[in-house]
């Protein structure tokens, strides 16, 4: 696995944490979240059933670059109109095709909300890398030395890298940056860092910066409202199902 991964294995992973405290961590957080969270998934979805009017495109379905180099079939909620001419190039502007719902869907991160299907079949974790497109991972392996060390673990919906840039333009300096942030919690892997992530990303999906937020900071937003209120039932609902 070290020459397929082009470096050695990190060794907090083999930390008491890293083999007993995490995997116990992620599957307490994906069972308080998974209530609440299917509940938004079930309002979302019938939204999305109203854009789209078809049931098979309420969910978008890709395959990205798991644990390992293994791919995996990704869900996440459908945030843009079909393009009839071309399969679009990755890195390309797509933005002329994302729905209104699709825009908000997307800078507050509950496009995403879906992957908790992910969790459950065991291709990612609540915390870790962004699992990247195959076409995307594969031209960051060409222009940024290392960026295979990302893949000694399982990927997550939200993590360190996302919590501190974002989403990564399709340039090596941003996919450089990417990876560093990978390195750097691969290197703590702690209880500590975890924590802070999961603390910090309902704030982050709070500040609308996702896939296109930060051509609109700065500007009262209806979608902030809405935000706070769908985070805040989620908090709730996890508040509660913890008091049952």
């Amino acid at each position: 696995m070290t020459q397929l991964l082009g470096s050695p294995r990190p060794g907090r992973l083999d930390s008491v944490y890293g083999r007993i405290g995490r995997p116990l961590l992620m599957g307490l957080i994906a069972a308080l979240i998974t209530l609440p969270a299917f509940l938004l998934i079930l309002g979302i979805s019938l939204v999305n059933l109203a854009v789209f009017r078809s049931p098979s495109k309420v969910f978008f379905r890709q395959e990205r670059m798991g644990r390992y180099g293994r791919p995996f079939m990704l869900v996440k909620f459908r945030t843009m109109w079909d393009d009839d001419h071309r399969r679009p190039e990755w890195g390309s502007d797509q933005s002329h095709r994302i729905t209104p719902v699709g825009g908000f869907l997307r800078k507050s991160h509950l496009d995403e909300l879906p992957q908790l299907w992910n969790i459950l079949c065991g291709d990612m974790d609540v915390v870790g890398p962004r699992p990247e497109m195959l076409k995307a991972h594969a031209w960051a392996v060409e222009h940024v030395p290392g960026f295979k060390a990302r893949l000694w673990v399982r990927p997550g919906i939200t993590g360190l890298a996302q919590i501190r840039g974002g989403y990564a333009s399709a340039e090596v300096e941003a996919y450089a940056g990417k990876l560093r942030d990978d390195l750097d919690y691969l290197a703590r892997f702690t209880l500590r860092q975890d924590l802070a992530i999961l603390f910090k990303t309902p704030i982050w999906m709070l500040a609308l910066k996702g896939w296109g937020g930060h051509r609109e900071e700065g500007r009262p937003a209806l979608g902030r409202i809405l935000g706070l209120l769908l985070l805040a039932s989620l908090v709730v609902a996890m508040g509660c199902q913890i008091a049952l």
